[in-house]
């Protein structure tokens, strides 16, 4: 998945819906009923350095696997390419992130004024 934002925009939220790629099926949305917290996390691309560490999301269609992160001023600030994550906490205290294989590429392009 591509997002891509303007520079000091805080609009269009970032909208996911977590995946398990486990079973014949394909990927099937993973139900977060049972998830007690969302968290973003984003880094310049690359391994570069972290940008957001932990940032509260809201988890907003539990059956569906939908999680959303509201931009905060800071978070958009700097353009550049970015690499991003959510890591959900279940309700025994375990984390899992998404995605598991790889990163969601995150654009954000220069604002002109």
């Amino acid at each position: 998945m591509a997002f891509t934002i303007k520079q000091g925009d805080r609009r269009p939220l970032f909208v996911v819906v977590l995946k398990d790629n486990i079973g014949e099926a394909g990927e099937a949305a993973v139900n977060l009923t049972t998830a007690t917290s969302a968290f973003f996390n984003m880094r310049a691309e690359n391994a570069g350095a972290i940008k957001i560490n932990r940032g509260s999301a809201a988890i907003t269609s539990a059956a569906a696997g939908e999680v959303t992160y509201s931009w905060g001023t800071a978070d958009v600030n700097t353009a550049g390419n970015f690499e991003a994550e959510m890591a959900i906490v279940w309700n025994d205290g375990k984390e899992e992130t998404f995605p598991n294989d790889s990163y969601w590429e995150v654009t954000i392009t220069d604002d002109i004024a």
